[in-house]
């Protein structure tokens, strides 16, 4: 049975994970391309679209950084904290500190990276590119599953006051 803390876990790691999905599948950019204020094209990107992208660029170390840092970290991570909270395999504690190192490498910065790049490749007068919901599905996913991370983590304690 689940109690207390596990709920409290279970429930950051479920809304982290939707937010993950959610992020992964809807459009992380839009990309507007305009003459004299008249649209002449419309795109949505996706997240799988920068991966793509810089493999068709040949640029294939960052396609693979993006890939792994951006879909399979997290997905690792999910597996591990959803097994620490639901203690379903027991996991030593070197792998735990190794996901745990991980996850801070995870997403944010190689995600703020691809989209930087990307902007400055594709980004010219005629251009101009927003952020998407998928982008801020994909910031709530990795700020909760990070808050989360910290809550079931067997490091963190509370202090007790006598």
């Amino acid at each position: 049975m689940i109690k207390g803390r596990n709920v409290i876990g279970l429930s950051g790691l479920v809304v982290s994970l939707v937010c993950f999905v959610l992020g992964l599948t809807l459009p992380v950019l839009s990309s507007h391309t305009s003459l004299l204020g008249f649209t002449l094209r419309s795109e949505s990107i996706y997240l799988t679209d920068t991966i793509q992208y810089f493999f068709q660029e040949g640029d294939w170390f960052m396609a693979l950084l993006i890939g792994i840092t951006t879909v399979l970290f997290p997905v690792l991570k999910y597996a591990v904290l959803f097994n620490g909270t639901l203690h379903l395999i027991p996991v030593r504690d070197s792998v735990q500190k190794v996901f745990s190192q991980l996850d801070k490498w995870s997403m944010i910065e190689v995600f703020i990276l691809a989209l930087i790049i990307m902007g400055i490749k594709s980004n010219s007068g005629f251009v101009s590119i927003t952020m998407e919901s998928g982008a801020y599905f994909l910031a709530v996913s990795v700020i909760s599953r990070m808050i989360t991370s910290f809550y079931v983590s067997d490091e963190h304690t509370y202090v007790r006051v006598k």
